[in-house]
């Protein structure tokens, strides 16, 4: 029968293990043992699984205009509610507020020129100088006049709306965290 090295070597680990232990006991003495009563305790169960954490005043910010990014705060920065956390370009932004602008003061200079022609009309009318023709045309005119006024106001609404978010604000104070693009 032949007997492997590594098999050799196990019993001669074994046989130095037990020796050691029996020079140990007898050093020593016996072991102390404590004992304890044992009790019954009801242990609420528990999972371990992975997630990620979001607080409650975690966002992320867009923007509903397509516009080019040309600025966005720097990850670690410390941010107020309202304060300005990136920029999109706004050219053709002001360009429109300006265009509307223009169509709202034109459309005032509208209104006012046919009230005053209405006003020239009645008083013409009361001395019968005037058509009755002439003063409805320039009744109906003068209503189509308010309401482009009223068009070109809220088409200025909608501009201004455009040219403030541009500027795109945090909602709440707190920290940048993360930025998911970067400005071209």
């Amino acid at each position: 029968m032949k007997i492997r090295t590594e098999d050799a070597l196990r019993f001669v680990a074994l046989m130095l293990a037990a020796l050691a232990c029996g020079v140990e006991a007898q050093q020593f003495g016996p072991a102390r043992v404590i004992t304890e009563r044992a009790t019954m305790e009801m242990l609420a169960p528990s999972v371990e699984v992975p997630g990620t954490v979001i607080g409650r005043n975690d966002s992320r910010l867009a923007s509903e205009l397509e516009a080019k990014l040309v600025w966005i705060a720097e990850v670690g920065t410390e941010i107020r509610a309202g304060d300005t956390v990136a920029r999109l370009e706004n050219f053709t932004f002001k360009i429109r507020e300006m265009e509307t602008q223009s169509l709202v003061e034109r459309e005032q200079a509208n209104v006012t020129f046919l009230q005053s022609e209405l006003k020239r009309l009645e008083q013409l009318s009361e001395r019968n100088l005037s058509a009755k023709s002439q003063y409805d045309k320039t009744v109906a005119e003068l209503a189509v006049a308010k309401s482009n006024y009223q068009i070109a106001q809220a088409q200025l609404g909608y501009a201004q709306i455009a040219m403030h978010i541009t500027q795109i604000r945090a909602p709440f104070d707190g920290v940048v965290t993360e930025r998911l693009t970067k400005p071209r």
